[in-house]
């Protein structure tokens, strides 16, 4: 059953738990959960008047600017690796 390999993982953001189940490993989606609590604890404490729903949403922009951001400079790096590749003759360096 495809179920058997689901993780049940249990995590607390802002003081509320959320019970998780997915593929990952347990370790991971914790760290994932710090990272989003991290994250929301920082807006919350910058703007402490926030709705709770306002506060995820520009949580999750944060995240998405992040990642995005991330995406791009991996992609230069590997048009840089290609360009590099292509410049010795598609031989990779000893």
């Amino acid at each position: 059953m495809a179920s058997d390999n689901l993780t049940r993982t249990v995590v607390s953001i802002l003081g509320q738990e959320y019970r998780l189940k997915g593929t990952e490993p347990e370790p991971y989606v914790k760290r994932l959960a710090a990272y989003v609590d991290a994250k929301l604890r920082q807006i919350v404490q910058k703007n402490p008047h926030l709705p709770l729903g306002k506060a995820a949403v520009m949580a999750a922009i944060l995240i998405a600017d992040e990642y995005h951001k991330l995406q791009e400079d991996y992609e230069g790096l590997m048009r840089l690796i290609e360009e590099e590749k292509r410049g010795r003759g598609g031989v990779a360096p000893p």
